[in-house]
Formats: structure tokens, C-alpha cells, sequence
């Protein structure tokens, strides 16, 4: 079945509208969080900022990405997308990492997800278009990780926090599958619509248990 050009453009215009709002709501975050008073605790307020960083990056790229129409740097930038969200989820976890896990199993889970995210980069970027399948895979892994320390994190979160961890695990998990199946119309922007719930769900987090 041939696409439909107009209906394609339609649905790129809906995907970069997303995820500049994507953009937006980062901004936001960012700006919210950096007004806390972030002293006294090891390693926070670098682990912020790259957290911050890689949701801007995320969606900043994906935003780009969508809006360009030429084919050439479409595809440059569809590698530079695909790369933002490797560092979206090693991002999302860094703070959590080295702070409410840093007495058990911070730094090896930091040391794993962003093991995972530059092997990530590295396939996106010397063996572009391959390995589409091993990189869901990537995704799906690094969001779940977390369970290794599971015993440790629900002794250091409450409820609450936990909830909030669990719901944005959901959103990306479920996210994944519809971004996989490209048969169901505006997959995509379904899959975009998901990310934005994952990101907005780990953003209250953190904020509520590690800044707040």
C-alpha cells in the first residue's frame, strides 16, 4: 500500500508539534528544579543537570527531526533521535543513581545504563539502520534495570515515588509497542504521546523525592 504524501506530512507536523511541547514542559522542569536549593547533597546537582540536559537534547532532536523535510539530513538527524533517547533513560536514571540507590547499587546501575547508551551511540552511528529490533531491546532493558536493586529502592522511596517510577516504566514499555507497530495509524505520535507521560512521570520523581 503506497502512503499517502499529504497524510505523511500531516503526521510529521503532528510528531514535531508533540515533542516540541516536549521541549517546552523540559524547559519548564528545568527551570523549576534549578530554583530548589540543591547544597549539602553529594553529587546532585551535576546529576541534575545532566538529567535536565538529556530531556531537552531528547526532545530537541526529536522536534528537529520531524520538522525537516529534506531527505539527506533527515536521515542525520533521525540517528541523532534515536541516540537522545539512549540518553534520555541513562539521563532519567543518573540522578536516581547517585542518590537514593548510592549506598547500594547506584554506581553500578549508572555504570550500566550509560554502558548501554554509548554502545547504543555507537551502533546508531557505524552500523546506521541495523540492529532496529536489538535497539527496542536496548530501551526496553535500560528501563527496567532498576529492578536489580529493587529491595533497596522500595526501603528508600515511598509510595508515592514508587508509583510514579512504576507508571513512567509503563508509559515507555507501552509506548514501545505501539512505536514497533507501524501499522496502526499515527503510531508514531501515539508512541511521542507516551514518551511525554514516561518523561513528565519520572520528572515529578525526582522532584518530589530527591529535590523537593
Amino acid at each position: 500500500m503506497t502512503s499517502n504524501p499529504k497524510s505523511t506530512l500531516i503526521e510529521e507536523r503532528l510528531n514535531a508539534y508533540s515533542h516540541a511541547l516536549g521541549v517546552a514542559i523540559s524547559i519548564i522542569g528545568f527551570v523549576l528544579i534549578f530554583q530548589q536549593d540543591m547544597t549539602g547533597v553529594p553529587f546532585l546537582y551535576g546529576s541534575i543537570l545532566i538529567y535536565s540536559s538529556s530531556l531537552v537534547f531528547l526532545f530537541s532532536a526529536s522536534t528537529i527531526y520531524h520538522a525537516v523535510q529534506n531527505p539527506k539530513l533527515k536521515k542525520k538527524l533521525r540517528i541523532l533521535d534515536h541516540i537522545g533517547i539512549y540518553y534520555l533513560i541513562a539521563g532519567t536514571y543518573t540522578p536516581v543513581c547517585l542518590t537514593i540507590l548510592l549506598g547500594s547499587k547506584g554506581w553500578l546501575l549508572f555504570y550500566c545504563v550509560w554502558g548501554i547508551a554509548f554502545l547504543g551511540t555507537f551502533l546508531k552511528l557505524f552500523f546506521t539502520g541495523k540492529f532496529e529490533v536489538f535497539s527496542l531491546v536496548l530501551y526496553g532493558l535500560m528501563g527496567w534495570l532498576v529492578v536489580i536493586d529493587y529491595p533497596f529502592l522500595v526501603q528508600n522511596i515511598t509510595l508515592k515515588g514508587l508509583s510514579y517510577l512504576a507508571l513512567g516504566g509503563a508509559f515507555y514499555t507501552i509506548g514501545i509497542l505501539f512505536y514497533a507497530i507501524k501499522r496502526i495509524p499515527y503510531n508514531h505520535l501515539i508512541w511521542h504521546i507516551f514518551v511525554l507521560g514516561g518523561a513528565i512521570s519520572h520528572w515529578v520523581l525526582i522532584f518530589s523525592e530527591i529535590i523537593d
